[in-house]
């Protein structure tokens, strides 16, 4: 929990202190903070519309429209279509997190989610909606996968899609 909330502290100095200073400033300050907060070395790489963050201990972070799944993604979970907006690597233990934007439905991303994962041999274990957020839950040997499928607030034709892998 520690690691997300200094990656998030990170997050929030760059973009107060965008207009404030050079990259190559911001860069090194935002690497002394997390090395001193989380030990080891950092590297971070600041882009016009997001960051790319990554330690020695193997943690990464990256947003903006260069995110990307990371490259050892499980090929038995699915990810819907639409634009990546961060993925986190071993930030919580041994998981990693997407977040994307998608112009599909939350009942029909609940719907596809739920078919996908199924077929790829994962026993659904939850299903909720809450207020209009919906979440799944389900386990595969040491693995759990969460789904959260909300609307934008500002953009209701747009959901955003958290997908959460956990190795027990």
């Amino acid at each position: 929990m520690k690691k997300i909330l200094i990656l998030s502290f990170s997050v929030l100095c760059v973009f107060s202190l965008t207009a404030c200073g050079e990259r190559a400033l911001m860069e090194k300050g935002i690497e002394n903070q997390i090395e001193k907060n989380l030990g080891g070395n950092a590297d971070v790489d600041l882009k016009n519309d997001g960051m790319k963050i990554e330690t020695e201990e193997g943690v990464t972070l990256e947003t903006g429209s260069g995110a990307s799944l990371p490259t050892d993604w499980p090929s038995d979970v699915f990810v819907s279509e639409g634009e990546i907006i961060s993925a986190m690597k071993n930030v919580m233990a041994n998981g990693v997190q997407v977040a994307l934007k998608s112009k599909s439905s939350s009942e029909s991303l609940q719907k596809e989610y739920t078919e996908k994962l199924t077929a790829q041999g994962w026993t659904m274990n939850q299903s909720a909606n809450l207020s209009g957020i919906l979440m799944l839950g389900a386990k595969k040997d040491k693995r759990t996968v969460s789904v959260t499928i909300s609307a934008d607030e500002e953009n209701k034709d747009l959901n955003f899609v958290v997908i959460n892998i956990i190795e027990m």
